[in-house]
């Protein structure tokens, strides 16, 4: 029996009257969209050999799992019932409850959510057009968001999906010109003389670099992401058969052609410098000028808006097609006064409500990578290889069946650590906007020391609050609390951005042994997974003193974050050259991990086997040993009054396990020889 759909949203948004053709154009426009021009970026935590995979698997993947929607959709039409939503094909082949309360929230989240990127990706774009033509100019980034959602108030009016054909057609041109631009000015800004400098390496302490890696396996699921690929088959004409593999033939050949162009070229011209737009690299930031003509960036931003507006026309469908059920009346026709009025006080309240958060929130366009973990892996990746296999029952001895498990499977599992981490970056650039309607003239994260800065927030796990049974623990806890909002993550930025981390001078003499503090217990694992804990001293029960020699002088290095381990290198370089003949020294490069979800033993175990071992010199007697600290540090930073996590801390102790001498943030070549001399009188002395 054919079911019949006789809603208001079927009969005027989705409407089955297009081409394979069309379909083509749909398709492209919502995944070839300019989240693309982020690939570089996510390039940037993954490296050459694991972006180009990761590119070439979201792909492979991707296509696959649209490719068995279709069947699936084409085999229900063939029987008679025909499904135009992602919801209903939950609701019919899952239980009416996934449809109702998953597959239809997270779907119109993550459109809506698009829909609120990209005005503000769209606004962004517009102001970088203003200040190319007035460079002074004092109009603010929510001014121009509006200006688009007035460009996309317009757009939003037209009746049915199948009506956007000719946009999309247009928005297939502008995502080849705007991408064959940013590839062209990479290659051409990469061949310049004063081109950036190319580093390839992967930067950040150990916790950055892991969640940097699930953050960019969630921005390229994002990219690829589609998720309303059954309202995309709604719009073509009976019989469907075969159209839509036409259409994603089409759609993935303009894949090819601007995903791997842009990530490949903007990667290779920027390397870990590589910002989250493209287009904001053609800046030279130590001039203040482009590598390019300024019309040319006027021109690939336009094209970039005008794309924009159409695949947020694109997103809004599944919405209106819900509006439409709600408020319009099916027995009248689509264009009378009893439709169309409703319809467009409703389409246009919608679209208002999405520029009004786009330019009250700022930073809602950092959740590329969020969207991706929440909405667009379940949606594209896990669920179509579910439906097959409810829908088509291959034995469970088949290949098929075996290989969308392992889909299902690897991707729910990628999507709730990629969730953790797109939530973790995206707290933390939170932290540097200054609030409702931003005045700031250009949001640049990429300026800041690192790109995913964890922020000063309590580390104990919701497995702690066992421990809050009595009255002490929660006076703890509180006081706890209020010492760490009280010195915050803005106050650490503001120091940083006055003085570099430079937060004192370093010692000019040795601290005497009687007003020397103790350096607290810690413990400390190596990327081999051997341990101990400093400080090494004679008197320590924590150290077997017959396999472990104490050392008359330890340097010992903290590094909280990623933005201080280079200046870490500027204080240990220097003491391994002077020092790398003496037995006597010991020289340890602590990073801390203080993320609960990292400390627990297996995924420690797994972390410590990715990270580098540290590169020493195998003539030198003096060795650098690079460790990890997992846990809450509270306790241990309070004792040794550390407060700002973004810079490093050097500390020279003595064989007691004393401290003797402090330095901070990047050595100056005076400091470094306060540090060499102290250093040689701890050893006279001693």
């Amino acid at each position: 029996m054919l079911l019949e759909v006789v809603d208001a949203g079927s009969l005027f948004v989705l409407k089955s009257k297009g081409t394979w053709w069309h379909c083509g154009f749909h398709l492209t426009t919502s995944i070839v969209a300019p989240a693309l021009l982020s690939l570089p970026y996510a390039f940037k935590f993954l490296g050459w050999a694991a972006g180009i995979s990761c590119l070439v698997g979201g792909a492979a993947v991707t296509f696959y799992s649209y490719t068995l929607l279709s069947l699936t959709l084409e085999h229900h039409a063939s029987l008679g019932n025909r499904y135009l939503r992602f919801r209903d094909m939950a609701h019919h082949i899952l239980s009416p409850k996934w449809g109702r309360y998953y597959v239809g929230p997270i779907q119109m989240a993550v459109c809506y959510g698009v829909v609120i990127a990209n005005a503000l990706l769209g606004g962004q774009c517009l102001k970088a057009m203003y200040l190319v033509v007035q460079p002074n100019g004092e109009m603010k980034l929510f001014e121009f968001v509006i200006i688009f959602g007035c460009l996309l108030l317009v757009l939003a009016q037209f009746p049915s999906f199948h009506s956007l054909r000719y946009i999309n057609s247009l928005s297939l041109l502008l995502c080849l010109l705007y991408s064959a631009s940013a590839a062209a000015a990479s290659i051409y800004i990469g061949k310049e003389p004063n081109a950036p400098e190319k580093d390839y390496t992967i930067v950040g302490d150990p916790e950055t670099r892991v969640f940097g890696i699930f953050n960019a396996m969630a921005i390229i699921a994002t990219t690829y992401g589609n998720g309303i690929i059954p309202e995309i088959q709604a719009t073509i004409s009976a019989p469907v058969k075969g159209k839509m593999m036409k259409g994603l033939c089409m759609c993935y050949l303009v894949v090819i052609m601007t995903f791997f162009t842009v990530a490949i070229t903007g990667y290779w011209a920027f390397g870990k410098k590589a910002n989250g737009l493209i287009f904001t690299n053609f800046l030279n930031a130590e001039t203040n000028h482009y590598f390019v003509p300024t019309w040319f960036i006027f021109l690939v931003n336009l094209f970039t808006v005008l794309q924009l507006s159409a695949v947020a026309v694109v997103y809004l469908q599944p919405i209106n097609d819900i509006l439409e059920s709600v408020i319009s009346d099916p027995t009248k026709k689509e264009f009378s006064i009893r439709n169309v009025i409703p319809r467009l006080v409703v389409r246009s309240l919608f679209v208002v409500m999405a520029t009004i958060v786009a330019a009250m929130l700022p930073f809602f366009g950092d959740v590329n990578s969020l969207l991706g973990a929440f909405g667009f892996i379940p949606l594209d990746f896990v669920l179509p290889v579910v439906f097959f296999n409810f829908t088509f029952k291959p034995s469970k001895k088949s290949f098929i069946f075996w290989i969308n498990t392992v889909i299902a499977v690897v991707f729910s599992c990628l999507g709730v650590i990629a969730m953790v981490a797109a939530h973790r970056s995206v707290s933390a650039l939170n932290k540097h906007h200054q609030g409702l309607f931003s005045l700031t003239r250009y949001e640049n994260h990429d300026s800041l020391p690192s790109q995913m800065p964890a922020l000063r927030s309590t580390t104990r796990s919701f497995l702690d609050f066992y421990k809050f049974g009595n009255k002490k623990a929660i006076e703890d806890e509180r006081a706890r609390l209020n010492d760490e909002m009280n010195r915050g993550y803005f106050a650490d930025m503001k120091e940083f951005k006055e003085h570099g981390g430079k937060i004192a001078a370093a010692n000019k003499t040795i601290i005497p042994a009687a007003s020397a503090i103790k350096f607290p217990v810690l413990a400390v694992t190596f990327s081999n997974g051997k341990s101990l804990k400093l400080p090494i001293a004679p008197n320590s029960n924590e150290v077997d003193t017959e396999s472990l020699v104490v050392p008359k002088v330890s340097l010992v290095c903290l590094s909280f974050r990623a933005s201080s381990q280079e200046m870490i290198s500027s204080w240990s370089k220097p003491f391994l050259e002077s020092f790398g003949n003496r037995k006597d020294l010991q020289l340890f490069e602590v990073s801390f991990i203080d993320k609960w979800l990292l400390g627990l033993a297996p995924i420690r175990k797994l972390l410590l086997r990715v990270l580098q071992k540290p590169n020493n010199n195998e003539n030198s007697v003096l060795q650098r040993q690079v460790g990890y600290a997992f846990g809450d540090h509270y306790y241990f930073r309070k004792e040794i009054k550390v407060l700002n996590l973004l810079t490093g801390y050097i500390l020279l102790l003595d064989k007691s396990g004393r401290i003797r001498w402090q330095g901070f943030g990047t050595a100056t070549p005076e400091e470094v020889s306060q540090l060499l001399s102290c250093t040689s009188l701890l050893l006279e002395d001693q």
